[in-house]
């Protein structure tokens, strides 16, 4: 039992530490190849005022 446990580690190690090459071996992304986060946008009071003039002209079945 006490070398099977040995053998699970020292597998999970290998593959552990392949995993580490390849991603270490992967192009780097630089700061300006990085696509810019699309953040949204704060809703404005325009926007809330469209929506609550759709609101109010569905039928009340819709609401």
């Amino acid at each position: 039992m006490r070398y099977f446990v040995v053998m699970v580690l020292i597998v999970l190690g290998v593959i552990f530490l392949r995993q580490k090459k390849v991603e270490n071996s992967a192009p780097q992304k630089t700061a300006e190849a990085a696509q810019p986060v699309l953040t949204p946008r704060p809703a404005s009071e325009h926007d809330w005022a469209i929506r609550d003039q759709r609101r109010k002209s569905r039928p009340s079945h819709c609401r």
